[in-house]
């Protein structure tokens, strides 16, 4: 019944789906839950508030606020940020992506504060979402955290000013990709080739040569790759094959 009430898309199956939200089973309610978010009037918006808040199911609660995110209801925000703040510390990394959907002033003030925040799973989860949602608006604070000692954190820097075509930060990229780790390294070669600079191309391919798989995937990225990846799956290396042949995948 909740499926055909969903699938009908009407408004009439609302109290179909809205009684979905009250069984004892978890995969009911988030059944019930995606429909609903597909209806857009005051009922589903309330619908959806008392499923990120009374549900007996962490999941309903956190795919609910994610439907909201999506929607970019009013109050998102300050359900997300309850949700969050009620959960251990370990679940905060999952947030970040949340308030980068909504967009608001104050979903961009809490996004500003996970970019702080003391765990830097956090951090890089915030990093990552704001490349995902392209908000270039956080650029000026991500140049500030380039200059962070975490390698996984800088790794995320060195990758978002590729994405978010940042010319600024092309000197910044130069030295990390001379000067850093090798994962660092890799990402800010594939940003300068991102921002123009196709000698990189070749740094990549010499790395991806020497079997680094991270280099691989990057090239997998970048147009004019398919020969070396080509080259790559006959090495004797079988994890080298492996990713080379997803590479030509991802390269159709």
């Amino acid at each position: 019944a909740t499926y055909g009430g969903g699938l009908s898309a009407s408004k009439d199956s609302f109290s179909i789906l809205e009684k979905a939200l009250n069984y004892k089973d978890p995969s009911l309610q988030l059944i019930g839950l995606y429909f609903l978010s597909q209806l857009q009037d005051d009922r589903s918006r309330a619908a959806l508030e008392k499923a990120a808040t009374k549900s007996d199911f962490l999941s309903t609660r956190v795919e609910a606020c994610y439907h909201m995110a999506l929607r970019k209801e009013k109050n998102a925000s300050s359900f997300t940020q309850a949700l969050m703040s009620s959960l251990p510390p370990f679940f905060r990394p999952f947030f970040p992506r949340f308030f980068a959907l909504i967009g608001t002033k104050e979903a961009d003030r809490e996004l500003r504060q996970l970019l702080q925040d003391r765990n830097h799973l956090v951090r890089i989860e915030a990093i990552l979402s704001v490349i995902q949602m392209k908000r270039d608006d956080f650029l000026p604070l991500i140049r500030l955290k380039a200059s962070q000692r975490n390698v996984a954190e800088m790794e995320a820097c060195a990758f978002a000013f590729g994405v978010m075509q940042d010319t600024h930060s092309i000197h910044r990229l130069e030295s990390f990709s001379t000067k850093s780790p090798m994962n660092v390294r890799i990402a800010a070669l594939q940003s300068l080739v991102k921002l123009g600079d196709e000698s990189k191309i070749q740094d990549l391919e010499i790395l991806a040569l020497s079997h680094n798989l991270f280099a691989i995937q990057a090239l997998a990225q970048l147009k004019g790759s398919n020969d070396i990846l080509f080259e790559l799956i006959k090495s004797s290396n079988l994890q080298t094959q492996i990713n080379a042949a997803i590479g030509l995948l991802q390269r159709r």
